[in-house]
């Protein structure tokens, strides 16, 4: 497929149809070096640091060991537009002015703006826009890695309006996303707040082993539960995988929810030669490590999963799985606290058996989860609706960037 044709009769006024290598001048791939953490050379900016809409953290960077000479023929100026050519294809960053120098990494291509005849933060958005991922997806080459050149780059077309139009434009996208920016941190924000509200509810009626009512006991949960790891089997072992029917669960797949049906499937030849293993419904689930670290979940099918999952099956007669799931959620934060200091997250199963857990009897275990299932489910009704408007706001800059560059906007 190419890129669908712009329609000449349909530009406004003054608009024309240029092609990317046009209005910028010959582009240029990144440069390959080692790092450090040590600043003792210029930052390397690489596909990794680029994060949504272009953002960069530069107090999370490495800096580059390089000679000077080289340093200065992939220094970055302020308006030079990056575009990722592998990897994490077609993400693309608009370089503002930064104390330090800043060079940029192989598999990024600098194509840097003609200023007199356009824009960069126009040229910017218009790389945003949904007709340059379109372009990124039909030319993109390669089976296991895609890749785009920039000879591809180059051949990218684009209506380009005039100078004083294209400005208009960039200050009305600004003041657009500003506004998007806000509304999406006031979410977050929202979200924040009622999982800080539902932690105190929890806390509320689980007390601390410290400060436990009448009647209550405590125990670590090592000793009233089955507590174990699940395992992977190889990869490359296609007999593995191929036609399996064993579900099998990955730590991502928890989202402090009900597992009904699970991503991947192992077959029997999987599971007999590797450390997977079989956890029944109702095994209440946390991810011992990576980005998903605490998460949590309840285990409504039969499944296997990865060893970065934890099962914990409690002995029914003490425990009941709902009020452990919940106490889990109470321990969060001192679980992530538990995890540092590796190269990832870590969890250990030693740190989950030590837990001390305060135990009412399993009736009164059940009338805690009966109230705070209440409190869940009225708040999932709302985030139902929350998820609806969601959906419209990632939507939404498509929808405006589309605008903006069919005139729509001026």
């Amino acid at each position: 497929m190419k890129q669908q044709t712009i329609q000449k009769n349909k530009l406004l006024e003054g608009w024309k149809i240029v092609k990317l290598g046009d209005i910028c001048e010959k582009p240029q791939y990144g440069y390959t070096c080692k790092t450090s953490k040590e600043e003792v050379g210029p930052i390397l900016l690489r596909i990794t640091d680029i994060g949504s809409f272009g953002k960069v953290d530069f107090n999370n960077v490495k800096f580059a060991k390089i000679s000077k000479d080289e340093e200065n023929k992939f220094v970055l100026s302020e308006g030079d537009i990056l575009i990722a050519r592998s990897g994490s294809i077609g993400k693309v960053y608009l370089h503002q002015k930064q104390k330090s120098k800043v060079i940029f990494a192989s598999y990024l291509v600098r194509f840097k703006p003609k200023k007199e005849i356009v824009n960069p933060e126009f040229l910017f958005y218009y790389l945003y826009s949904p007709q340059f991922v379109q372009y990124v997806e039909e030319n993109k080459t390669g089976v296991t890695q895609f890749n785009l050149n920039a000879q591809k780059m180059s051949k990218f077309e684009l209506v380009l309006p005039p100078l004083t139009t294209q400005k208009l434009i960039v200050k009305k996208l600004n003041s657009f996303f500003e506004k998007y920016n806000k509304l999406k941190q006031e979410k977050q924000k929202a979200k924040r707040d009622y999982e800080k509200i539902f932690g105190s509810v929890i806390s509320s009626l689980i007390p601390s082993e410290d400060k436990l009512p009448d009647g209550w006991e405590s125990d670590k949960l090592g000793n009233i539960a089955k507590v174990t790891s699940g395992g992977t089997p190889l990869r490359s072992k296609k007999e593995y995988w191929e036609r399996g029917t064993i579900p099998w669960l990955k730590s991502g797949e928890l989202k402090d929810n009900e597992i009904t049906k699970v991503e991947e499937k192992i077959t029997k030849e999987g599971l007999k030669n590797s450390s997977a293993k079989y956890f029944d419904l109702n095994t209440v689930l946390i991810a011992l490590y990576g980005a998903t670290v605490g998460k949590t979940a309840i285990l409504k099918v039969k499944s296997t999963t990865n060893q970065a999952v934890c099962g914990i099956s409690p002995n029914k007669e003490i425990l009941d799985y709902e009020y452990l799931f919940y106490f889990l959620l109470s321990k969060r934060k001192y679980l992530i606290k538990k995890s540092f200091g590796g190269a990832q997250p870590n969890i250990s199963q030693t740190i989950i058996k030590s837990l001390e857990i305060p135990l009412p009897n399993v009736e009164t275990q059940r009338r805690i989860v009966k109230k705070l299932e209440a409190i869940k489910q009225k708040y999932s009704k709302i985030s139902e609706e929350q998820e609806k408007v969601d959906k419209w706001l990632e939507q939404l800059p498509k929808s405006v960037l589309n605008k903006a560059f069919k005139g729509e906007l001026v």
